[in-house]
């Protein structure tokens, strides 16, 4: 639990200074790892990095001090712990939302958004803590870090391109976009709307 209460404020205070980083300095580096418009996605990705950031320090502090752990159980609770938190964050902060709608003043959303942060923080930190008991092997390592992978190159990809599909946008399906523009186009072929088969009848 020492370790929880240390990591805790350490990650929280790294989301926040991530989060005005790019207002302060409106650089590349900042658009990448900080928050340049207001976004689900933008605020995932912090938590995402934060806790990336702060696991690689935490793992730089247990080599100076020789402490022994299992690189691959280590590394492959990190990176879990890091996507949990990632998406803890926007999954539990919905809720209040969902039910009762955005909050009216922007200090109000500011309070929750910190409460829901030290909240998320707290579920992860307490499965971080039970998941450092099991061994985890190779095959687990590679299946976590190709989950990580996949994350890492999405929030690195994504804050300098335009999403494909928006995440509660309602998007068509290729086939159905192919259908829809074949029947509009039939319909199209005939200025006058004539059924042509009905016509070869007669």
């Amino acid at each position: 639990m020492n370790k929880n209460l240390l990591k805790l404020p350490v990650i929280w205070l790294l989301y926040v200074l991530l989060h005005f980083a790019y207002k302060w300095f409106p650089v590349e580096l900042f658009r990448l790892l900080g928050c340049p418009e207001e976004s689900v996605f933008q605020h995932m990705k912090m938590a995402f990095f934060s806790y990336t950031f702060v696991s690689i320090g935490e793992y730089v502090l247990h080599f100076f001090r020789k402490r022994k752990i299992r690189i691959f159980s280590f590394v492959t609770v990190r990176m879990i712990s890091t996507v949990l938190f990632s998406f803890l964050v926007f999954i539990v902060w919905y809720i209040v939302p969902l039910f009762f709608g955005v909050m009216e003043t922007a200090a109000a959303e500011i309070i929750y958004s910190n409460i829901i942060l030290a909240v998320t923080l707290l579920m992860t930190l307490t499965i971080e803590t039970q998941l450092d008991e099991i061994r985890f092997r190779l095959p687990a390592f590679i299946a976590t870090a190709s989950m990580y992978l996949i994350i890492l190159i999405q929030f690195s990809v994504l804050p300098f391109v335009k999403a494909p599909v928006e995440l509660f946008s309602v998007h068509s399906h290729g086939a159905d976009v192919h259908t829809s523009c074949d029947e509009g186009n039939a319909e199209s072929d005939d200025p006058h709307g004539h059924d042509h088969d009905h016509d070869h009848d007669h």
